[in-house]
C-alpha cells in the first residue's frame, strides 16, 4: 500500500487528479464537506502539496451515502488488500443500506435468506451490482456469516488461524456457545477446521455444547470411532 500510495503521488504531481473524488454536504457540521469516495486520493493530492482537487458534491441522504461508500470501496480495493471482516462488514452495510433505501427487493430478499442461514437455489444475479461484482453468490453469503461471529473469532478468521468455510458453521453457534468455544481456544493449542466446525455447529443446535463437550469436539477425540 505505501509503494502504491507513493506512485499515486508522483502520478498527481505530474498529471494532477484525473478521477475526482465524491463528497457531499457534512450532516452535521456546518462548513464542511464529507468524503465519500476518494480518501486516498485526497492524502496523496495533500502530500503532493495540491490545496484544490476535482470534486463532485452528491446531495444525498445517510442511506445513499453507505451505498457510495461501500461500492468505491470494492471498486477501489483488491479483495486481497481487505481482511475477511472488511469484506463481510461492508457487504452487511450495503445490504441494510439498500434495505433501508427500498430498491431492489429481489436481492433485498436473496440477501435476507443469506442473514438468516438460508441456502435458496434461485438464480437472481448478485453480481448485478458493484459491491458484490467480485465475489460470486456462494462467497457472498459465507462473508456476511461473518458478521455473526464474536470479536476473538473474527480476528481469528483475519488471521488465517480459522478458515472462510469453517467460520460459517460455527458462526451459527449461539452467543452463548461462541464465547464457550473462545474460551477454549484462548486456553488451549486446538484448531477449528471443517470437521470439528460442523460437530460443533451440530452440538450447539441440540444445546449439548459445554466446554467439556467443546474440548471433547476441538481434541478430535469424538471423531474417535473406539
Amino acid at each position: 500500500m505505501i509503494k502504491k500510495n507513493k506512485k499515486r503521488v508522483e502520478s498527481i504531481k505530474s498529471q494532477g487528479v484525473i478521477v475526482p473524488i465524491i463528497a457531499r454536504i457534512h450532516p452535521t457540521e456546518k462548513g464542511c464537506y464529507e468524503i465519500l469516495s476518494g480518501h486516498n486520493r485526497t492524502h496523496c493530492s495533500s502530500v503532493a502539496g495540491l490545496t484544490i482537487i476535482p470534486t463532485v458534491i452528491k446531495d444525498v441522504n445517510d442511506i445513499e451515502a453507505s451505498i457510495i461508500v461501500t461500492e468505491s470501496n470494492y471498486l477501489q480495493r483488491s479483495l486481497s488488500d481487505m481482511k475477511p471482516s472488511e469484506i463481510g462488514k461492508s457487504l452487511q452495510l450495503h445490504y441494510q443500506a439498500i434495505k433501508q433505501q427500498g430498491k431492489r427487493t429481489d436481492l433485498i430478499e436473496q440477501l435476507e435468506d443469506i442473514c438468516n442461514g438460508k441456502d435458496d437455489d434461485n438464480e437472481t444475479d448478485l453480481t448485478s451490482r458493484p459491491v458484490v461484482a467480485k465475489l460470486n453468490k456462494r462467497n457472498i453469503k459465507r462473508y456476511i456469516r461473518l458478521n455473526y461471529l464474536n470479536n476473538y473469532l473474527v480476528e481469528l478468521v483475519d488471521i488465517g488461524d480459522i478458515k472462510i468455510r469453517p467460520a460459517v458453521d460455527i458462526s451459527f453457534l449461539s452467543t452463548e456457545h461462541q464465547d464457550i468455544l473462545t474460551s477454549v481456544l484462548q486456553t488451549s493449542n486446538y484448531k477449528v477446521d471443517m470437521n470439528k466446525a460442523l460437530k460443533l455447529k451440530e452440538y450447539s443446535k441440540e444445546d449439548k455444547l459445554t466446554e467439556d463437550t467443546t474440548r471433547y469436539i476441538l481434541s478430535g477425540a469424538v471423531f474417535d470411532k473406539k
